[in-house]
């Protein structure tokens, strides 16, 4: 009986799965898409039942393919930052507060507040999708959440912990935690400071294990699984990429530009972010919020398939040199 590996992307706009072979070959993919809600202007979140739903969709979709075969392991890659507050058994109390969302910009006075010390050692530039900020604007306006919280976790582990019923949902690794605004990342543990600043028990805090780690069995249609900690996308897709050459550049419903390698330094107002890869190292990002949900945008005011619009842009033909594209 054949081995197979199968890795989820939890994307801010779908779902990927893939199941490898043990070199590596892609036995089967599925993709199943969805939209995250903007209940008012500045605000992005997602109803954790839709992730489940895309999850399901898309591991009906490859069992067939997968029949004969032996799933030794499921790893999910997941959109980083965000809020994902839960009860003990793993389920979500509120729908989850996703990276794009600007509640928390108010909340950054907060950071900006700390001791000087602490202010630098999270080493990260301020931004409100961010889990810190998140959590201080659910502090303030929905206090009976957190309160009712046995956990706060990103979206990945939100996912992984409705697989895993009866066990402990509070585990994440170091790729997502380091990416919060709650993370020290020269002394790389969790900052009490910022904990404090974002008003949450640290005890909501998930355990930070090794993104290779097992922390439990799901049963899927395609049979009972190994389900291991994950880690965030950006990492990961540097891991894919073995990260090769002084930098990558990452196209999603945002953009990122990578850089792997170096060590975090002390920081009141760095222009980059500073995070955790999966192999105990670290990697620069440079990130716009605007990337492929630019190109949504512009499909639907053209009233076009994604297929037309990638037709439409391939056939396009570069501005003269010198030229403006476009009106200006």
């Amino acid at each position: 009986m054949p081995d197979v590996l199968l890795g989820a992307d939890l994307g801010t706009s779908g779902l990927k799965l893939v199941a490898l072979d043990a070199a590596g070959t892609v036995v089967a993919q599925a993709e199943r898409g969805y939209e995250y809600g903007r209940p008012a202007p500045g605000r992005a979140e997602i109803d954790v039942r839709t992730w489940c739903a895309a999850l399901d969709g898309a591991v009906a979709a490859v069992g067939p393919a997968l029949a004969g075969t032996r799933v030794r392991s499921l790893g999910i890659s997941g959109q980083m930052h965000g809020a994902v507050l839960v009860d003990g058994d793993g389920a979500a109390l509120r729908p989850a507060l996703l990276w794009p969302d600007q509640r928390g910009a108010p909340e950054l006075a907060r950071w900006r507040e700390l001791p000087a010390g602490d202010r630098a050692a999270l080493g990260n530039p301020l931004v409100a999708g961010m889990t810190g900020p998140l959590l201080a604007w659910l502090c303030r306006h929905e206090p009976d959440a957190l309160r009712r919280a046995a956990a706060v976790l990103l979206p990945k582990d939100a996912l992984r912990a409705t697989l895993l019923p009866g066990s402990d949902p509070a585990v994440t690794d170091r790729s997502d935690a380091s990416a919060t605004l709650l993370w020290d990342v020269v002394a790389d543990h969790w900052s009490p400071a910022a904990v404090a600043a974002a008003g949450i028990d640290p005890a909501l805090l998930p355990v930070v294990r090794p993104s290779e780690e097992v922390v439990g069995s799901a049963r899927l249609p395609v049979g009972e699984v190994p389900v291991v900690v994950g880690a965030a996308d950006a990492p990961l897709a540097l891991l894919a990429a073995g990260a090769a050459g002084p930098a990558q550049v990452n196209l999603g419903t945002g953009a990122q530009l990578l850089r792997p390698g170096g060590r975090p330094r002390p920081s009141a107002d760095p222009l980059v972010h500073a995070y955790a890869d999966t192999t105990g190292g670290w990697y620069a990002m440079a990130a716009l919020q605007n990337g492929g949900s630019a190109w949504e945008w512009a499909r639907g005011v053209l009233g076009l398939s994604w297929a037309e619009f990638v037709t439409a842009a391939a056939a396009a033909r570069p501005a003269p040199e010198g030229c403006s594209s476009g009106p200006s």
